[in-house]
């Protein structure tokens, strides 16, 4: 295979990873085309009317139970977790213009380094390919089996209890109550199950795959900032059009990171509030519990697991985004332009050391680093205590 054959091959497994997750996006009706059919924009209608009949469930559940303060915590985490999905597919389609945008600013960058030298083409692509070998597929697998574990507990106890031979005691995905009762095993359940596992695939689909393209696009990022690293280093100082090129690259690899920060700051807010909430819950209540069986501590393990995966998630990414880009301000600062008498490249790299690291922020209001994990988790030991104390009083 020539050069040119082989770049065009690793490029069209990166590629591919994309495609892959704006298709499942695209299956559950959240991603933005041009001219939807009608039937599209009903999909959208049907997700919208799947979790408002669940959240609605939960809300009623918690006003039922509300002196019972371990059910409070539990079901107000878990209609947390159905506004974070409905909160992701909703900034899919209010936030259309940023995701066109940042799919055209990557692939145009990955266009033009199509005819790079060998050394930045490897540098670039690396990030690249170690994250569709891997953090690609773990992200998926690990969130798919999770979600499954999860929501798949009712069936296989009916289906141990037919094995057995027992009355088949009729269970939903959800601890919901409605207004009106539902008679076991009669076509308002099976209405009841079919919404819940509508609700379940949607939460495996919108809620993984939103997280897994925002860890493709700081993968995209990251290596592009690593090749932009990569020729600052080589520059000689001599060349004040390469250095303009250079300003110009980074300019939009910080306006690709604003956009990706507004696209995924409501999304990052309430996944870092309802993960605290179900973690707290669920502290609470194994506190409250003389003896903790296998099959009680499974369903609240998994939930948290996959809930603290998707805080890594986004506290990873935005570290590693926050660090490469403190790598291009040592890098212009190593760089050779300071051996040649040259005033406008001097001001080029003065106007790029100005610039600030690259900081996601939360709307604003909770930086996206590493800190946001162990905050959680810091969050979650503060809300157990306040618990306990209110649990005492009463």
């Amino acid at each position: 295979m020539s050069l040119k054959q082989i770049r065009l091959e690793q490029r069209r497994k990166v590629e591919k990873c994309e495609l892959q997750i704006r298709q499942i996006l695209l299956y559950a009706g959240v991603y933005p085309v041009e001219n939807p059919h009608k039937l599209y924009r009903c999909l959208w209608w049907f997700v919208i009317f799947v979790f408002t009949f669940n959240f609605m469930g939960m809300i009623i559940l918690i006003i039922h139970h509300r002196k019972n303060l371990s059910i409070v915590l539990g079901g107000a985490g878990v209609a947390l977790s159905l506004m974070t999905v409905i909160t992701k597919g909703t900034c899919c389609i209010w936030y259309d213009k940023e995701m066109a945008l940042i799919k055209k600013h990557l692939s145009g960058m990955m266009d033009r380094n199509m005819s790079a030298s060998q050394e930045i083409w490897d540098t670039m692509i690396q990030p690249m390919l170690y994250y569709v070998s891997r953090i690609y597929l773990f992200i998926y697998t690990l969130g798919f089996a999770l979600v499954l574990v999860m929501f798949s507990k009712p069936a296989l106890i009916m289906l141990s209890q037919v094995i057995r031979g027992h009355n088949i005691t009729y269970i939903r995905p959800y601890p919901t109550i409605y207004f009106w009762k539902i008679p076991p095993g009669g076509p308002i359940y099976m209405m009841h199950y079919f919404i819940d596992t509508a609700c379940s695939w949607y939460v495996v689909s919108i809620g993984i795959s939103v997280d897994n393209l925002f860890a493709y696009s700081t993968a995209i990022i990251m290596a592009h900032y690593r090749a932009l690293n990569y020729e600052i280093r080589q520059f000689n100082g001599i060349d004040i059009e390469k250095m303009k090129e250079f300003v110009c690259r980074h300019q939009e690899l910080n306006d690709v990171c604003q956009y990706l920060g507004v696209l995924n700051g409501p999304v990052i807010l309430i996944i870092a509030v309802s993960t605290s909430l179900i973690l707290c819950s669920n502290i609470f209540t194994f506190s409250k519990m003389e003896t903790i069986t296998l099959s009680q501590a499974a369903w609240p393990a998994v939930y948290t697991a996959y809930k603290l995966l998707q805080v890594f998630i986004f506290a990873w990414c935005g570290e590693l985004l926050k660090e490469t880009s403190e790598e291009f301000r040592e890098a212009v600062y190593a760089s050779r332009w300071h051996k040649h008498d040259n005033k406008k490249v001097a001001y080029c790299v003065r106007m790029m050391m100005n610039q600030k690291p690259i900081l996601l922020n939360a709307c604003g209001v909770k930086p996206v680093t590493a800190d946001l994990f162990s905050g959680v988790a810091n969050t979650a030991v503060s809300y157990f205590f306040l618990m306990q104390t209110i649990s005492e009083k009463d």
